[in-house]
């Protein structure tokens, strides 16, 4: 694994080894000198590609966990209501259809039993 030069402690994460403080003149003229150096090194991004891949899946895995039993309830109510729905459809064809369905029963009934 290549880490820049940069010293790593033992998580393969950069450490800093230049301390910076508030007076430092160098500090007002390059303020983002130390981020991008930490962000140019593999290890850092590296890390932070494994950060956002973990952060990924749980994120993802709690959003599961809190919508599921919304979904699992409005699958169920959708399910008795179509499930009614349905029958009462069924019911009604079968009503409808009784009187044309029966003569062409009894036809068959009788034929098959000469």
């Amino acid at each position: 694994m290549n880490n820049d030069g940069l010293p790593l402690d033992e998580d393969g994460i950069p450490v800093l080894t230049n301390s910076v403080s508030p007076d430092d003149s160098g500090l007002a003229t390059m303020p983002h000198e130390p981020a991008t150096a930490l962000l140019d090194s593999e290890a850092v991004r590296q890390k932070l590609d494994e950060i956002a891949a973990r952060m990924t899946v749980n994120t993802r895995q709690d959003v599961e966990t809190v919508i599921r039993p919304a979904v699992e309830e409005a699958i169920t109510q959708a399910l008795n209501v179509s499930g009614d729905n349905i029958y009462l459809a069924i019911s009604k064809q079968l009503e409808n259809a009784l009187p044309d369905i029966l003569p062409h029963v009894m036809q068959s009934k009788d034929s098959s039993e000469n």
